[in-house]
């Protein structure tokens, strides 16, 4: 933890995680602790607007750790361009083992295809 980042409103010091430089006057909405972000290009993406299709489109999802100051452990925040959804750990763990297990399938399934 770096202790010269902790100011007065703060209870305990920030996780490890945080890349925000706090500052003594920072507004409640702005107190939170935030990691730095991971960010996947989806190639498979398509753009939709008022229900029509719009064909494909570059989106990416990121992913990023953030603790409110009086939140007891960081959540994981998921976006794409046009929501964003918070994960309890628990949650993001669970969710990251469906997709190992998935990945893994779909490699397995690969693997048996005959592409000649």
């Amino acid at each position: 933890m770096n202790t010269d980042n902790f100011t007065i409103w703060q209870r305990r010091e920030c996780g490890p995680f945080c890349r925000v430089r706090h500052t003594h006057t920072a507004s409640p909405a702005n107190r939170a602790c935030v990691g730095a972000e991971a960010a996947v290009p989806l190639s498979m993406s398509t753009a939709h607007a008022g229900g029509e299709n719009l064909g494909p489109v570059m989106a990416t999802v990121v992913a990023v750790l953030e603790q409110g100051p009086r939140e007891r452990e960081p959540h994981v925040n998921v976006s794409l361009p046009t929501e964003v959804e918070s994960l309890t750990l628990d949650e993001a763990e669970r969710l990251s083992s469906v997709l190992a297990r998935l990945v893994h399938e779909g490699r397995e399934a690969a693997k048996e295809v005959d592409w000649r």
